[in-house]
């Protein structure tokens, strides 16, 4: 994938035609998918650099 400019014209209610996502309902659920995998992330860092005793 060489042509990042869909990130550019991100409208949740339609696709970008140049995006990866074919398929309408796939677009918003990823983009969920997405912002819990980042905060689960964080979180997991956060245990890792500040254990619990």
């Amino acid at each position: 994938m060489t042509d990042w400019s869909w990130i550019e014209e991100v409208n949740p209610a339609e696709v970008p035609e140049n995006g990866p996502y074919r398929v309408a309902a796939l677009y918003p659920v990823s983009v969920i998918w997405g912002i819990v995998y980042i905060a689960d992330t964080i979180n997991a860092w956060y245990y890792t650099i500040f254990p619990e005793k």
